[in-house]
């Protein structure tokens, strides 16, 4: 049976993390921020769908999102330069600037670790 208690807090706990309000973080999921906070309270129990949009917003899989906070570091780093890619892929560059760029994150990247 699925742990809904476990994912329910565990998507409340990433989201704080990434400094995500529940508005934007449901905007980005597409569901109602109202929606979203009953899922964290683990009020509502959300579909396989609106699960499996959770989860891409978040770069995460399922087993990733279930498991304990033990690897949070690594998860949340997995997150952080998930979502820069997603932004250099949204940016109108060049193949040489996004180059550049990457290479930046990857030195800021490495400096954190």
């Amino acid at each position: 049976m699925f742990d809904y208690v476990n994912f329910s807090k565990n998507i409340n706990f990433y989201r704080q993390k990434l400094g995500y309000s529940q508005e934007v973080f449901a905007e980005k999921v597409g569901i109602g921020y109202k929606y979203l906070g009953s899922i964290e309270r683990g009020v509502a129990r959300p579909s396989v769908l609106t699960i499996i949009k959770i989860l891409n917003a978040f770069h995460l899989t399922l087993g990733e999102c279930l498991g304990e906070y033990s690897n949070n570091k690594a998860i949340l780093k997995n997150i952080e330069i998930q979502e820069i890619l997603c932004y250099v892929k949204s940016l109108n560059l060049n193949e040489n600037q996004k180059k550049s760029l990457l290479n930046v994150v990857n030195i800021i990247n490495e400096s954190r670790s």
